[in-house]
């Protein structure tokens, strides 16, 4: 009886949780189909469509490359072409801006529907997020509180407005999170499979946006001070640090895979910077 009561209530969660993520679906795939483009949005697609075809990530260096890629996987399905024209990559030169415009101008009236594909691409981001308010949420206070955690996220106007978009950030929101989470599990109970995990979603956490290269200070911090603070650690401290170092190590290189490990281990002299505070040369 137990048993089957505990079944009813799972499917009950279960469709709960079905039910939340439809209706985030419609909210943004309506949103996506219907506004017109953001600032930037332009710049990313024109990017994502030059770095699949030219194999390289010259264009809107500022961020990593993850998001605009995945968004423009429909676009390479369609057929899209790489651009024509020459731009420049020097320090401080932005050309993804002009090859948005270019974009815009080549597909004229066809580029709406184009920027509808590659926004609903992005779908998926705003998923993994419900899916990770739930399991977070049912982890700490049972599985109402996950599908309160999960409603939250779904319906949060911040989330929909940028869930919508061909942009980093719900995607690096979303990332983040998973991230945070599965190194919260692994502080609970530490595992090699679970110090891996952590490591891989840090690596993709990294590659929606550069933001979150501050976890690789913050973690540590936080696992030292667990290891030392609390009493429920259950392997022995040489392999706590030992998973904890693989964590950031697994994230790094996951990081470089992406790239093709293009730049790595490249020293920091050889890069020309241009902000004040790392170039050395006052600007006015």
């Amino acid at each position: 009886m137990r048993i089957e009561v505990g079944s009813k209530q799972l499917r009950r969660h279960f469709a709960a949780l079905s039910g939340l993520l439809v209706i985030q679906t419609v909210l943004i795939a309506w949103s996506a189909c219907r506004h017109g483009p953001g600032y930037d949005e332009p710049a990313h697609i024109a990017s994502g469509i030059t770095h699949w075809r030219e194999g390289r990530y010259r264009a809107y260096r500022v961020n990593p490359h993850l998001v605009r890629m995945i968004a423009t996987v429909p676009a390479m399905i369609m057929g899209e072409e790489s651009f024509d024209v020459p731009y420049r990559t020097s320090p401080g030169n932005r050309p993804e801006f002009d090859l948005g415009r270019t974009l815009m101008v080549r597909e004229g009236t066809g580029f709406f529907r184009l920027l509808a594909i590659c926004r609903l691409a992005c779908l998926p981001f705003a998923w993994t997020g419900t899916i990770v308010c739930f399991l977070w949420g049912s982890h700490l206070f049972g599985r109402r509180a996950g599908i309160f955690a999960a409603a939250l996220w779904c319906f949060s106007p911040n989330i929909l407005a940028h869930s919508q978009l061909v942009m980093p950030d719900a995607p690096a929101a979303a990332t983040g999170l998973a991230a945070c989470y599965a190194f919260s599990r692994w502080l609970d109970r530490p595992t090699w499979y679970g110090s891996a995990l952590a490591g891989i979603l840090l690596g993709i956490a990294l590659l929606t946006k550069s933001t979150w290269i501050v976890l690789l200070l913050v973690w540590p911090l936080l696992g030292v001070g667990w290891l030392y603070l609390s009493r429920r650690v259950i392997v022995s401290p040489r392999t706590f640090m030992i998973q904890l170092a693989t964590i950031g190590a697994v994230g790094l290189v996951s990081f470089n895979a992406a790239y093709r490990f293009q730049g790595t281990l490249r020293q920091l002299g050889d890069y020309e910077f241009v902000s004040r505070s790392l170039s050395g040369i006052p600007t006015e």
